[in-house]
């Protein structure tokens, strides 16, 4: 049977850890930051494809043919943003990121495809 490619149904789900240090400057309750460090990232998930046969006279329902897959993610980053102090247990936070992935996306050795990456995190956190 041929397979069909990217025809069927996709799910993922995506964890990830951020590993950061850096520095801050400014007042008490305005801060600029400058954070570099790393992420770790694990994605499941499931993948389905359609197949048919070489006479075209059938397909197999995708819910016959699902791969599950886990893949580890490594990521580098650096941001730069604003932390401001609400209350003193309450911090809202804006930071661009910039990350560069360390595996290859296609997980094949004949093609190094690497990708960058960039994004705004918006925050709220609670110091108890």
């Amino acid at each position: 049977p041929e397979l069909i490619a990217n025809n069927g149904r996709h799910s993922m789900s995506y964890i990830e850890i951020p590993l950061l240090a850096g520095r801050s400057f400014g007042g008490e309750k305005l801060r600029f930051e400058i954070q570099a460090g790393g992420a770790v990232g694990i994605l499941t998930g499931t993948q389905g494809s359609i197949y048919i046969n070489p006479r075209l006279d059938g397909l197999v329902a995708s819910d016959a043919h699902i791969n599950q897959f886990r893949e580890w993610q490594f990521n580098v980053m650096l941001r730069a943003g604003l932390r401001y102090d609400v209350t003193p247990q309450i911090q809202a936070t804006l930071f661009p990121v910039v990350r560069y992935s360390l595996l290859n996306a296609l997980n094949a050795q004949a093609i190094d495809q690497r990708y960058l990456g960039y994004g705004l995190n918006i925050g709220l956190s609670y110091r108890f």
